[in-house]
């Protein structure tokens, strides 16, 4: 399986690397960190941030991250970002 893309015989659909990180039993956040973590963060220890940050998420109880998604919806995110909605945050709208 592994070969068609190793030899770009097979282009990596979404759906793909879905299913390549299932057989592999990994996420994708694993694959694609070590050879883009510019899309991570704006700078390297700010992609690191975001790794280490991901990496824990994903050892918590469900109860765990209940409380942590209920806390995250109430910090300030950059002003050019677009909250679940689809609308732009309020202090990019009061600008």
């Amino acid at each position: 399986m592994l070969s068609r893309y190793e030899k770009a015989t097979s282009k990596l659909t979404v759906a793909r690397l879905i299913h390549l990180c299932e057989v592999l039993d990994t996420s994708p956040m694993e694959l694609l960190y070590p050879v883009a973590p510019h899309l991570f963060g704006e700078t390297a220890q700010e992609a690191e941030m975001t790794k280490s940050i991901y990496d824990k998420l994903r050892t918590l109880y469900a109860p765990t991250l209940a409380a942590i998604s209920n806390f995250i919806q109430h910090l300030k995110t950059k002003p050019d970002s677009i909250d679940e909605s689809g609308n732009q945050d309020a202090a990019r709208a009061a600008s």
